[in-house]
């Protein structure tokens, strides 16, 4: 197999179909908190005009500038198809690699934050892992499971 290495590249309109089974998953949280329900059609909403990451030639995962406020804020989605890439140093430098393109290639200026369910176990961490600070929380704003949840603001 070729190692192309780490590639971060906008997704392109023919690939979105491929991706949409990755929502089939219950813990897939990309700009979602119920992946599992949502349709064909909104899968699609959510992965148009996302960025893949790729590691050695395979797509490994998803992100999203969603919000940009008058250069002063921008909104970040991330996740990852394998949940390894949340514990290993790979998964690391693909974030910071995509979070630093948008601010060198993307011109994100100001605070890159992004939303966390407190139920993403493995983004909460791995926002810590990455060294990402923890401004803030809204408390009860999701609910799922039965139950209010917070939402976790971390900034870059």
């Amino acid at each position: 197999m070729t190692d192309c290495g780490i590639i971060i590249r906008p997704v392109e309109e023919h690939e979105i179909r491929m991706f949409t089974r990755y929502f089939e998953r219950e813990n897939f949280y990309f700009a979602t908190k119920r992946p599992d329900t949502i349709n064909t059609g909104m899968r699609y909403e959510l992965i148009r005009g996302s960025f893949i990451f790729f590691d050695t030639c395979e797509p490994v995962g998803l992100g999203k500038i969603t919000d940009k406020i008058d250069g002063l804020l921008t909104k970040v989605e991330l996740a990852f198809f394998d949940e390894a890439y949340y514990s290993n140093n790979k998964g690391e430098v693909i974030a910071r690699a995509f979070l630093d393109n948008c601010v060198e290639i993307y011109n994100c200026s100001g605070v890159i934050y992004l939303m966390v369910f407190e139920f993403d176990a493995l983004l909460l961490s791995f926002c810590e892992k990455l060294g990402l600070r923890k401004c803030g929380v809204l408390r009860s704003a999701v609910y799922k499971f039965g139950k209010y949840h917070d939402l976790e603001v971390f900034s870059y």
